[in-house]
């Protein structure tokens, strides 16, 4: 008799209201119609901080 074996990987993310949110991280910014590359540094620091807690 054959046994078949599966791995499996899962993988668990926060997500909502400020958490893993680069939106909220806009709004708090002011909104800016264009983006100054020092306040896309940011949105993306914020962003990655998050995305593994």
């Amino acid at each position: 008799m054959t046994k078949n074996f599966s791995i499996y990987e899962l993988s668990v993310y926060k997500t909502g209201y400020r958490v893993n949110d680069p939106y909220s991280t806009y709004l708090d910014l002011g909104s800016p119609n264009q983006l100054a590359k020092q306040q896309v540094q940011t949105i993306k620091q914020k962003k990655r901080s998050t995305a593994d807690a």
